[in-house]
């Protein structure tokens, strides 16, 4: 009888809850998801730290359900990412890195899948590559802004991310069209700015001493601008907002600098936050992971029962909790702490070095981390982790019991993922610090534990600091002595690679990309990087043929819109036209966001004196990016062999302010029309 009576309180509670917070057919909530990358929930004004300029942010908490210990599942983008669109760890999707990976949008059902099939409105602004649409998240939206590759002729120059003014306004652009129509939306708007390198604006990197809360402080600036135009739009009140990031930043913790290589909570620990109307504003400090986003925003919104997914498959249902019975005014009085299970991976180190990956697990007032030695904290005292509990023989019981917790939890049970060596963001990732490495033969518990190969991160990330200061002489001192230590270390030579491409010093170059392709056969972005410094050193025939030699013994190399584009550059310089037009064409045919690859096209279109069609791809080669004044130039030259002087003209001068050393040639080419 007591149980049956339990039972029906239960039912009747959650029931009360569902009444509070479904949205009638006339008042649907919007739903506004905010991640901001790379953002250490202990930057924030709302989560302690006395010299945060955040105020937007600080004032969204003060309306909202505030979760104090949010873990990540994963210290990396994508897949932290995948983990909250899911609502699933990454031993179920199975993505393990911002490479090699793509979702497979057959196996699991995503957050804006789910709302685009209730009939809502989807669109997502993304701010960096590792969220391109090329790997598989884009599933669901109707409107999905991303960040191209962009390669420009005689220089590879890669727009990893954008800023978060020019992502605000598109996603206030995606406010305004939605908001015309009748139907609910579901806007995500992802800002990258935190990330490495800290580049805030001047006025804002002037007030702080350390960067990285420069654009902290410009992020939420930006979000402001966000929130005054859903008020604007009469639409704040009405809008379910959460607010979380990706995963931390070492910032020199546990010897690390940046993330991806430990699971500290530094690195892990996350702020999240749910602006719900009617909901009573409370703070809670239990434990809580970032795949609960997924089934608590289905409660709120009503859609609950379609994070059940397939019945018939448990790995492809959603692994988080629902949160919202936590958000009633009684709830903090009445309600225990969720009997969570929170598990992190970190597969970085495992795919670029071969060494051991990291898991860890939270459960309580505890935190265990799967080291060879093993790490235990108290997460309620020491949430910095500087007192290691392990070894104290109170915790024995304890250490097995989350040890054995965490083995089970690590088994990989989910959807098969295959990995896509031939990334097409390889480049772009690069470009902010990932390193395309490669699969490695042996098992990923098996290697060197990554705490013991401290020196060797605090190296490689320092001379990255230096390459990117430009300081190239103690960067090469500091690559030099990782590779004394470690000749195998493929980082230390993409590195090299890049410090010598920088420095002008093409053989250098060529030198280390191919060492770094012995190390790492897989590794398109080694090869790459061989025919850019070939092509650099004039070597175009040897160039071209290991660009022949690409698409005949790689697979998947025959798609490849950079090594199409590469090509056509070069038949460029060897006055073979037709046969360029046809390399640009492929590069087209195979991405179609690539600036050089309708440039290119435009100049073999030129050549041949197909001016009407060379005109028309200039204007797309520009309109992909804007500041691309080797294609204002020739399509300015294209114009004059028209008759079209004026706008030619035009065109000429904008080159020339985009780029003043063009202005010789450009006053010779006015001279001669």
């Amino acid at each position: 009888m007591k149980k049956f009576t339990f039972v029906v309180v239960l039912l009747l509670t959650i029931a009360v809850i569902r009444w509070q917070f479904m949205p009638t057919q006339a008042t649907s909530y919007n739903l506004l998801l905010i991640s901001v990358d790379t953002l250490r929930a202990d930057r924030l004004g709302c989560y302690g730290y006395e010299t945060a300029q955040t105020e937007n942010i600080d004032r969204l908490a003060s309306e909202s359900v505030v979760f104090e210990k949010c873990f990540a599942q994963a210290p990396l983008t994508f897949p932290s990412h995948v983990s909250i669109m899911t609502g699933t760890n990454p031993t179920t999707h199975n993505i393990k890195d911002n490479l090699y990976y793509k979702l497979d949008e057959k196996n699991l059902p995503t957050m804006a899948s789910i709302l685009q099939a209730y009939g809502y409105q989807t669109a997502a602004v993304v701010s960096a590559a590792p969220l391109n649409k090329s790997k598989g998240l884009n599933k669901g939206f109707d409107w999905y802004s991303d960040v191209e590759d962009i390669t420009v002729e005689e220089d590879s120059k890669f727009i990893a991310e954008r800023t978060a003014e020019h992502s605000v306004k598109i996603a206030n652009d995606y406010l305004e069209k939605m908001t015309q129509k009748s139907d609910p939306f579901f806007l995500w708007l992802h800002l990258f700015d935190p990330h490495a390198e800290y580049k805030a604006p001047q006025r804002f990197a002037e007030s702080f001493i350390h960067p990285y809360d420069a654009e902290i402080a410009y992020t939420d600036y930006c979000l402001g601008l966000l929130f005054d135009k859903l008020k604007k739009l009469g639409k704040y009140d009405n809008t379910i907002i959460v607010f979380v990031s990706d995963h931390g930043e070492g910032l020199g913790e546990h010897g690390e600098l940046s993330h991806g290589y430990y699971i500290y909570n530094s690195t892990v620990h996350v702020p999240l936050m749910f602006k719900v109307p009617s909901a009573v504003k409370k703070r809670y400090t239990f434990p809580v992971r970032t795949i609960d986003i997924l089934p608590t925003v289905m409660a709120l919104l009503d859609k609950s029962e379609l994070t059940d997914y397939h019945q018939s498959t448990r790995e492809q249902q959603s692994e988080g909790y629902d949160l919202s019975p936590y958000f009633t005014s009684s709830s903090k009085e009445n309600m225990q702490p969720p009997p969570l299970r929170c598990y992190s991976e970190a597969y970085y180190v495992y795919h670029v070095f071969g060494w051991s990956i990291m898991t860890s697990v939270v459960e309580g007032d505890y935190k265990y981390i799967g080291t060879k030695e093993g790490e235990l904290y108290n997460i309620v005292h020491d949430m910095h982790e500087k007192n290691n509990l392990v070894e104290e023989k109170k915790y024995t019981g304890l250490v097995k019991k989350m040890r054995k917790t965490l083995t089970k939890m690590r088994k990989n049970t989910g959807v098969s993922q295959t990995l896509n060596v031939d990334d097409p963001n390889a480049a772009a990732l690069s470009a902010i610090g990932y390193l395309q490495g490669h699969k490695p033969k042996i098992a990923p518990t098996s290697g060197p534990d990554p705490v013991e190969m401290q020196d060797i991160i605090k190296l490689i990330t320092n001379a990255q600091t230096q390459m990117f200061l430009r300081r190239y002489t103690q960067c090469e001192k500091i690559l030099k002595i990782i590779v004394d230590k470690d000749p195998k270390n493929i980082m230390a030579w993409m590195l090299f690679g890049k410090l010598y491409t920088q420095m002008g010093q093409f053989a250098k170059s060529l030198q280390a990309f191919t060492k770094m392709e012995e190390l790492c056969k897989t590794s398109r972005f080694a090869r790459s990087g061989r025919i850019d410094a070939l092509i650099q050193l004039q070597h175009l025939d040897k160039a071209l043929n290991l660009i022949e030699k690409t698409f005949t013994e790689e697979t998947g190399a025959e798609r490849d819109a950079f090594l199409h584009s590469r090509k056509a550059y070069i038949l460029l310089q060897n006055k073979n036209y037709r046969d360029a037009e046809h390399s640009a064409s492929k590069a087209r045919e195979y991405d179609s966001t690539l600036p050089s690859a309708p440039f290119y096209l435009a100049r073999a279109l030129q050549a041949q004196q197909k001016y009407d069609a060379a005109v028309q791809q200039y204007a797309v080669a520009v309109k992909l990016q804007n500041t691309y004044p080797q294609a204002y130039y020739y399509w300015g030259e294209c114009l004059l062999m028209m008759g079209n002087k004026q706008e030619g003209k035009k065109l000429l001068e904008l080159a020339q302010k985009q780029n003043p050393q063009l202005s010789e040639k450009v006053n010779a080419l006015l001279q001669k029309y």
